[in-house]
């Protein structure tokens, strides 16, 4: 909606940046703000919180979001609109790339946030070690997205993309190493900041693809980035069990690399 909002172009460019490095320094601070109501008032009461707010973010979005035409006026069936936006997506070597990319980024981003816990643990450290490890990455976001917003020229921002990307997950390989939690947070702080990258192929994406299929090819590439943050997760999890947390996030960043 964004587009529809604001306009295409620099207005775009600059509402998607505020956007989402608003989004990333939400994240850090509901962090902080879970922390102490869980400790205050117990992880029960801290969740029927957290669910009002999700309540309050649809009342929002109904009372303030203005009703606007949608961009195509006849509907196909649900299957044949999730295979159009995929036809849109992987058809095109430039979408193709921009979703990929960004799938991986945040893949291997959230995998690393959920492998806080047990490598604070395996330091000796408690909730806030975790905590402040779990923030690192959403805050770095937030700071590399101010970066790459000075960034104006379009084509210039996407040569860039790739080396990039890169720089998240070979940064987050020397957590490998099994650093403090000092050190690793300064790494996952580093790797937050390149992988502000998928902010910027977020906004290439959506002023590249038409209006009238926008919303499609949208939705695929929301639900790849849901998918990654599952896949990861799962995947740091599961080594984690077998193998120390700090060699489970190097060894998916090196698989991350390397794809």
């Amino acid at each position: 909606l964004i587009p529809d909002v604001v306009g295409e172009g620099g207005a775009y460019k600059a509402a998607a940046t505020l956007t989402n490095t608003t989004l990333q320094l939400a994240v850090v601070g509901g962090f902080a703000i879970g922390g102490v109501a869980t400790s205050a008032l117990g992880a029960h009461v801290t969740v029927l919180i957290d669910a009002f707010t999700f309540g309050a973010s649809a009342v929002t979005v109904a009372v303030f979001v203005q009703q606007r035409p949608p961009a195509l006026q006849t509907r196909t069936s649900w299957r044949g609109e999730i295979a159009a936006g995929a036809t849109i997506v992987f058809r095109s070597p430039r979408l193709r790339r921009l979703v990929t990319m960004s799938w991986l980024v945040v893949g291997v981003a959230i995998a690393t946030e959920a492998a806080a816990i047990p490598y604070a643990h395996t330091h000796g450290g408690g909730s806030t070690t975790a905590g402040l490890l779990t923030a690192a990455l959403p805050l770095g976001a937030g700071v590399g997205a101010l970066l790459l917003s000075k960034i104006e020229s379009d084509d210039l921002a996407e040569r860039w993309l790739s080396p990039l990307s890169c720089g998240t997950p070979i940064t987050l390989a020397f957590t490998y190493l099994n650093p403090r939690p000092v050190l690793a947070g300064a790494l996952w702080f580093a790797a937050g900041a390149f992988s502000a990258t998928t902010i910027v192929a977020n906004r290439l994406f959506v002023a590249t693809v038409p209006r009238d299929v926008r919303a499609r090819a949208f939705g695929i590439a929301a639900a790849g980035v849901a998918g990654a943050q599952g896949v990861g997760t799962l995947a740091v999890g599961t080594l984690s069990a077998q193998i120390l947390p700090a060699h489970a996030v190097g060894a998916l960043s090196i698989a991350t690399a390397a794809a």
